[in-house]
């Protein structure tokens, strides 16, 4: 589906929308009295939206069954309008993405981050602070954090400079990190597009990173071992286009 204007496209388009708007709707509706519900009414809805659009998902987990609890989910390349979108549809539950105030106001993607995510303010400290304390008591509890660590996402496919804010995060809780790696997206819905393609997504769940005994002053060394993971897994794709 390459092109906007095929009828099948706008077909497709059409019925995205009706069913979309009173799902995402009943999702945040529900998501106000209980979390865990709201977020499968919400991630019911993006699979059946992946699957309209002819997107293929596929999940590749390198942590033992049922082990990924009270972690960070650290995505590590972002550059499509859907890397949120199909982020918290995979994530296991409970769970809570963050994101900041930015993203959040974009239409549809974004809104309903204010339900189902934290949303942090970077120009107001405070409010940064007193959700990252929040955080921490989440992760303690056993729920899972989905965040992304680059400051954008990128318009070529190159890694845009990565923030601190997931790694201290992290070191706060004394969670464990998981690496998470998208691959497909941008061939889907590239940079700056409003229309979906099909193609084949994967979302890797590299192996977990401790941060038990590390304090603040391990942050860099933290950052710069994600940032090395990343290289080394996009240096191994063979073609970056999978579609």
């Amino acid at each position: 589906m390459e092109s906007k204007s095929n009828p099948e496209y706008l077909l497709r388009l059409a019925v995205a929308v009706a069913t979309g708007i009173p799902s995402y709707l009943a999702a945040a509706l529900v998501g106000l009295f209980s979390h865990d519900a709201g977020c499968r009414i919400f991630r019911a809805w993006n699979r059946f939206y992946l699957q309209l659009f002819g997107i293929n998902l596929t999940i590749e987990d390198m942590n033992p069954a049922g082990s990924l609890h009270g972690c960070v989910f650290v995505v590590l390349n972002q550059s499509s309008l859907l890397d949120t979108l199909i982020t918290e549809t995979v994530v296991p539950l409970p769970a809570k993405g963050v994101t900041n105030i930015e993203y959040a106001l974009v239409p549809v993607f974004g809104w309903i981050c204010f339900v189902f995510s934290w949303v942090i303010v970077r120009q107001w400290p405070w409010q940064a602070k007193r959700a990252l304390r929040k955080i921490s008591g989440y992760l303690q509890g056993g729920g899972n954090i989905l965040i992304s660590i680059e400051g954008r996402r990128s318009k070529d496919g190159t890694l845009s400079p990565y923030k601190k804010g997931p790694v201290v995060m992290a070191l706060q809780a004394q969670a464990r990190i998981v690496p998470v790696l998208l691959q497909g997206v941008k061939e889907c819905m590239p940079y700056g597009a409003w229309w979906v393609r099909e193609g084949r997504v994967v979302v890797k769940f590299l192996e977990t990173i401790s941060t038990d005994g590390m304090g603040y002053e391990d942050r860099d060394t933290l950052l710069d071992q994600l940032r090395a993971i990343a290289l080394r897994e996009l240096d191994l794709l063979e073609s970056p286009c999978l579609a």
